[in-house]
C-alpha cells in the first residue's frame, strides 16, 4: 500500500491447516512508515507533522479441542518508533502480546464460505513480565455470518466486532 502522503505499508500473511484441520497456524508480518498532518485549533491554532514507522509480527496457533471448537494461543510483537514536529520528543516503543483464543467454527467452507458461521474471542495480555512498559489486557468478540445468494453462487456476509480493555488506559496501536 501506498499514499500520496509518502505513507506505505508491506504486509504477508498465510493461515495453514493440518492434521485434516485438526491444527491451525495463522501469521502476519509486516513493516509502515504513516505519515499524518493534524491541526490543534482553538488557542495553538497549528498543523503538526507526524510520523510513525512500525515494524510487527504475529502468530497464532489453534487446535480443535471439540466438534467444531478451537482454543489456542499466539504473540505478538509491535515496535514502533513516533516522530513529531522538532519542538516535540521522538518517542519509540516495543510492545509484546500474549494472547489466548477460542473460536466456534460453523463455516461450510474454510476459505470460501458460502453458509455457516464464525464466532472468535480473543483476551490479550500486554503484561510487564513480557517487558512492556504500559499495561494492556483488551478483550474482543467477534461474529461473522454467512449466507448464501443467487443461487448460492455468491455469498452476503455480516461481520459484528466488538473489544474492551479490562484496564483504564489503553496502549494498542490498531492498524
Amino acid at each position: 500500500m501506498y499514499s500520496q502522503s509518502g505513507t506505505w505499508r508491506v504486509m504477508a500473511f498465510g493461515q495453514f491447516y493440518f492434521n485434516e484441520d485438526k491444527w491451525r497456524i495463522s501469521t502476519v508480518a509486516g513493516v509502515g512508515d504513516f505519515n499524518f498532518l493534524t491541526f490543534v485549533g482553538s488557542q495553538i491554532n497549528r498543523s503538526y507533522r507526524y510520523n510513525a514507522v512500525l515494524d510487527y509480527a504475529d502468530l497464532h496457533v489453534s487446535r480443535k479441542v471439540f466438534k467444531d471448537v478451537y482454543a489456542g494461543m499466539g504473540h505478538t510483537y509491535t515496535r514502533f518508533n513516533t516522530l513529531f514536529t522538532a519542538e516535540m520528543p521522538q518517542s519509540a516503543s516495543t510492545i509484546y502480546g500474549l494472547t489466548l483464543e477460542v473460536s466456534i467454527d460453523k463455516r461450510s467452507n474454510i476459505s470460501y464460505p458460502r453458509s455457516g458461521y464464525l464466532i472468535k474471542t480473543n483476551f490479550v495480555t500486554h503484561s510487564a513480565f513480557m517487558g512492556n512498559t504500559q499495561k494492556s489486557n483488551p478483550l474482543t468478540l467477534e461474529y461473522n455470518h454467512y449466507f448464501p445468494v443467487r443461487r448460492n453462487r455468491d455469498v452476503f456476509a455480516v461481520r459484528l466486532f466488538t473489544g474492551y480493555t479490562l484496564d483504564k488506559k489503553c496502549y494498542l496501536l490498531n492498524m
